[in-house]
């Protein structure tokens, strides 16, 4: 797996780049880097939400059988990776 980003860390650090930006136009450049990295943020988070929402409830399907997206590794009995890591809790 590779290795997360912390998108909101980036973004600020980016943001705090533009305010000392000594080279006319770089502060700009940092400013849309920074918008990049924030909405990356905020879409890793929806999807986590959209998990979690998905993974609470059971849908009846047409048939009568019902779905559930799992959030747990059954092997392992924790969160998925990808759960885990976009709530940072790795």
């Amino acid at each position: 797996m590779t290795e997360r980003i912390d998108r909101a860390a980036e973004a600020q650090r980016l943001v705090t780049y533009a305010k000392g930006a000594s080279v006319p136009g770089s502060g700009a450049l940092y400013l849309a880097e920074a918008q990049v990295h924030a909405t990356l943020a905020l879409v890793e988070q929806q999807r986590i939400a959209n998990l979690i929402a998905l993974g609470s409830k059971k849908p009846d399907l047409a048939d009568g059988a019902t779905i559930r997206l799992p959030l747990f590794d059954p092997r392992m009995g924790t969160l998925l990776d990808e759960v885990r890591v976009g709530l940072g809790l790795s």
